[in-house]
């Protein structure tokens, strides 16, 4: 077998970096495939970034454009059958999902219309515009003003069990935004062996961090290996939840599962369902006070 010619490594980063997404600064470079599509409101030219198609990931993806205005999200897509738009109102988005798994990120916008948006992770922050101006568009008319005296602790604490999700968290947390609880469940791996020919029961919980502050619900979990033996980590998936978008929080008790059940119902699509471990004895005062603060 012959080896690999000097320089194929080099040449095979700069056909991933063509999966990049990448902004796009003018009307002139924008892909000639969308031009014809591409609208502007006024005379300043739309945060916009383009998503070239990719098909190294599990199936191929086509090329996108997003435009960014003040109260919606315009998405282009080239499709076999010509191009389409999806405009995405923000009083119609339900919550956001990002995800980053080794090399492939993904950002989900869920609501009446969906979004899906599957990328190179090395050109990842050039969506974080979009999703702070959808967020501070549907927190603008939540009062900030209100203090919680316990939010340091409460941050120093997740900080002790889980340097990493402090870390994320701080990093998602809205400027004038206040912490009122963190929900923190360690991963578990349970395998119980019975004897009398009874089947091996096998329980697996990722780690976890759910924290509710005065605007959002924050959810980072890690994705790992769920084998007995090999706990690699392969990345995070990371939820922000609007409180104007939430209608109630419930607790399900699964003595059978051994599972507690967060079920956070969301209005205008499905609900989200965490899994915490039944010994876990803070989740009903938080689902208590995600209660209390979404009606207030």
């Amino acid at each position: 077998m012959l080896s690999n010619p000097r320089g194929l490594r080099g040449m095979s980063s700069i056909m991933t970096m063509k999966a990049w997404p990448e902004k796009i600064n003018s009307y002139d470079d924008i892909p000639k495939v969308f031009k014809d599509f591409f609208y502007q409101r006024d005379e300043k030219f739309p945060y916009t970034v383009y998503i070239p198609a990719n098909s190294t990931l599990l199936k191929k993806r086509n090329e996108k454009l997003l435009s960014l205005y003040d109260d919606s999200l315009s998405v282009l897509v080239n499709t076999k059958d010509g191009v389409i738009e999806k405009k995405c109102s923000f009083d119609e988005i339900s919550y956001i999902e990002k995800v980053s798994i080794l090399m492939m990120g993904k950002l989900k916008i869920f609501g009446e219309i969906s979004v899906s948006l599957y990328f190179n992770t090395m050109g990842d922050k050039v969506f974080n515009k979009i999703i702070t101006a959808i967020r501070n568009y549907l927190s603008q008319d939540k009062k900030f003003s209100q203090k919680n005296e316990d939010e340091k602790e409460l941050l120093e604490i997740l900080g002790k069990n889980n340097l990493k999700y402090l870390n994320s968290i701080m990093e998602l947390i809205q400027n004038e935004a206040t912490v009122h609880s963190v929900l923190f469940q360690p991963e578990v791996r349970k395998k119980v062996i019975q004897k009398r020919g009874e089947k091996t029961i096998f329980k697996y919980i990722a780690s976890h961090v759910t924290v509710l502050t005065s605007s959002e619900i924050i959810h980072i979990r890690e994705e790992k290996s769920k084998s007995m033996t090999l706990k690699t980590s392969y990345g995070t998936v990371s939820l922000i939840i609007p409180l104007e978008k939430i209608n109630h929080v419930e607790l399900n008790k699964d003595e059978k599962e051994e599972l507690k059940r967060l079920i956070v119902d969301i209005e205008g699509t499905h609900n989200l369902e965490f899994h915490f471990d039944i010994a876990n004895e803070k989740v009903e005062d938080f689902a208590s006070m995600c209660n209390t603060i979404i009606k207030n």
